[in-house]
């Protein structure tokens, strides 16, 4: 998504419309990834939650503004980490940014010290290094490009540090009594959020106080709840901060309303996920996962279906998997799955044992619902990619996403503004505050009717009231379906990221696991389809231009591109089943291979042609060229030899004159230089021995 964001601003700023406003949006990046990614066992970056980020565009190009969706966020990550993974970046980025005194200001320890971050201690190594030092200066400069002003900055980092001393809160006791193990963590935490009554915290952590008929009922945790809650306020705290951020980059990034701006929405989601154990999480982004692929279904299965009609080919059909079936398990009301969920959470005895056993008698009969025999908590729902296990344990937990009033009236008497501000606003927002203006022909609107209808029932009004509840699964859905509007009203282009291995290591191509990859996102499926079908469908004048030469001479200018045309050079190129349309030629995946192989060979004798002409030329060229160069070569060794006698006169000429100088130097200076003289007439001697060699045969 970064690279695709990247490369809009880059169109931007070429095309001479740029604007201050997309050098913020860049700039976005380290903030949210710094705060929703984190180190996992496939990816050392992995995006933790799913974005819908939408570009804003003036008619001329230039990009006013942006908005961003968020859903999702992975927060039991803040508490528990799989073998090999870390807590989100913003952690240990944090860390390495701080001074030891700043340190000490937020109650920190080493990193190793904090129960939230020692899952793996050899992961934290490289707490202090450069590279996280600089990712936090990054992450600041970010926060204040988009005006988040130093107090707030200030507050986050209080966070942060609360998070982590939350997590350091420990327990002791039977299962009918928690009591808090050591009250060194829970001081530090009420100094660092400036709480009123520390010990109030502390009581809530607990112990559950109710009010029935006027009496005050007190209900003593088991070190197990106690930890439950404890883990829910940080995961509540934490959330609740990265979806502040999320809105205060929404306010930020706002454009002045208009009707003639342009939208470019990109989506960045989780993709199928299926692991050894697997929670609702899991449930809500497989959920996703086959909205969207029904989605993909609809662009490529069934708008071939109106290709083929549109061009007169009604008679063919095209079969693919359907996965209506499984969302309706999910998402139909009354009775799907979620609703399911939902009765549970709002009955006073509701556990997911009941949950369970609800499901098991609802869909006994399910094609897509296989129940676990004997009381376990485990489920198995036939996905489009494959038969996922889900673990029901603290799936109603997860549903309610609500916090024990004691717990969150304690927090409320923070001192620090951020905590207050976070704790009251409530982030779940329901389907009317969701809602803009979505524009969609009426065609999109009657395949979106067509895709939803089943599971479309009246809508509760759940959210529309004060107090009412709305659940984690009802808000997703409400999402979800939002988002879905948003798609249909687009149009859409897919890209698939595949891993080459789960080692992360260069040059290493795992065939396994790209296959399994490729069959999770629907590739597979779509490449069955793509063959079973015609993938190559060229118009007439397309297809004619192209392999008119297989069927007619190329000096042939009396035939025009037409349905005649090309079906005498198919049954030329012997190629059978083929189809043609109003105004295209439909062919299989292979009859263009057997083309191309027919197109190939041409070529070939075409190179034989060229090389046979292109010597008879070349050598016409050369000969004369040859000619000339051995009449040239003649007349120099004609030369040569005409002066040969000549040469050898002037020699003798020149020997003569040196020993008569050598002479007179005798008569002048005596006999001092005689030996000298003596070699210098060997040497003439010797020359006169040498005859000279010709310049030129």
């Amino acid at each position: 998504a970064k690279f695709v964001i990247r490369q809009a601003m880059e169109m931007c700023m070429s095309a001479g419309v740029g604007h201050n406003i997309q050098q913020m949006i860049v700039e976005l990046n380290p903030l949210l990834e710094a705060f929703g990614n984190a180190r996992t066992a496939l990816n050392d970056n992995s995006s933790r939650f799913g974005k819908f980020i939408q570009l804003i565009f003036q008619p001329n190009g230039r990009i006013v503004g942006a908005g961003l969706d968020q859903y999702l966020l992975e927060k039991s990550r803040v508490c528990v980490q799989g073998e090999k993974e870390r807590n989100f970046h913003i952690f240990y980025f944090l860390f390495a940014g701080l001074t030891d005194e700043e340190r000490r200001q937020l109650h920190l320890k080493n990193p190793s010290e904090h129960h939230y971050l020692n899952s793996y201690k050899n992961l934290i190594a490289d707490c202090s290094s450069v590279e996280n030092r600089a990712a936090f200066a990054a992450v600041l400069d970010s926060m204040r490009r988009v005006e988040f002003r130093e107090e707030e900055i200030a507050d986050v980092r209080v966070l942060l540090a609360a998070v982590l001393l939350i997590g350091d809160i420990e327990f002791e006791g039977d299962k009918d009594k928690a009591t808090i193990k050591s009250k060194e963590s829970l001081i530090s935490l009420g100094a660092l959020l400036q709480l009123r009554d520390v010990t109030e915290l502390g009581a809530s952590l607990t112990t559950l106080q109710s009010i029935t008929r006027g009496e005050t009922v007190v209900k003593c945790y088991s070190p197990e709840k106690a930890v439950d809650v404890r883990d829910a306020l940080a995961k509540a705290l934490y959330s609740k901060m990265f979806y502040w951020i999320v809105m205060k980059i929404n306010l930020c990034l706002q454009p002045e309303p208009s009707n003639d701006h342009l939208h470019l929405g990109i989506l960045d989601i989780f993709g199928f996920e299926n692991f050894a154990v697997n929670s609702f999480e899991q449930l809500c982004i497989n959920l996703a996962n086959e909205q969207l692929q029904q989605y993909f279904n609809h662009q490529i299965f069934a708008m071939e279906k109106v290709e083929y009609a549109k061009e007169g080919l009604k008679d063919l059909e095209i079969s693919f998997n359907d996965n209506t079936s499984v969302l309706n398990l999910f998402l139909v009301k009354p009775g799907g799955l979620l609703s399911l969920l939902d009765e549970q959470c709002k009955g006073v005895n509701g556990t997911d044992q009941a949950f369970v056993q609800r499901c098991k008698d609802h869909f006994k009969k399910h094609p897509n619902f296989t129940p676990h025999r004997g009381d376990g908590l485990e489920f198995t729902v036939k996905h489009f990619a494959s038969n996922v296990r889900y673990e029901a344990a603290g799936f109603l937990d997860k549903n309610k996403d609500s916090l024990p009033e004691g717990v969150v009236s304690a927090i409320m008497g923070s001192g620090v503004k951020l905590v207050t501000v976070v704790m009251s606003t409530s982030f779940k927002t329901t389907r009317s505050q969701l809602r803009t203006s979505v524009h969609m022909k009426p065609s999109q609107r009657k395949s979106m009717r067509l895709m939803s209808h089943s599971r479309r029932g009246a809508l509760t009004k759940q959210g529309k009231g004060g107090g009412k509840f709305l659940s984690v699964g009802s808000y997703f859905r409400e999402s979800l379906e939002l988002l879905m509007e948003r798609i249909f009203s687009a149009t859409p282009h897919f890209v698939r990221c595949i891993k080459p291995n789960q080692s992360k290591l260069p040059g290493n191509f795992d065939d396994d696991y790209t296959i399994l990859q490729l069959r999770y996102t629907g590739m597979l499926e779509a490449v069955r389809v793509r063959k079973e079908g015609f993938s190559y469908r060229p118009f007439f004048s397309d297809f004619c231009d192209a392999y008119k030469c297989l069927a007619y001479d190329f000096t042939d200018k009396t035939s025009h591109p037409s349905e005649p045309m090309c079906q005498v050079i198919l049954k030329r190129a012997g190629i059978e089943g083929w189809r043609l349309g109003h105004a295209r030629v439909f062919l299989r995946y292979y009859h263009q291979e057997r083309l191309l192989l027919l197109l190939k060979e041409q070529e070939d004798k075409a190179l034989v042609l060229q090389k046979v002409f292109r010597g008879q030329q070349t050598r016409k060229w050369a000969k004369p060229l040859r000619e000339a160069q051995k009449k040239e070569r003649a007349q120099i060794c004609a030369f040569l030899q005409s002066i040969e006698p000549n040469v050898e006169v002037c020699f003798q000429r020149i020997l003569t004159l040196n020993k008569t100088d050598n002479q007179l130097a005798v008569t002048r200076f005596g006999n001092n230089n005689k030996e000298y003289l003596e070699e210098l007439e060997a040497k003439g001697r010797g020359r006169r021995g040498t005859k000279p060699s010709p310049v030129l045969g």
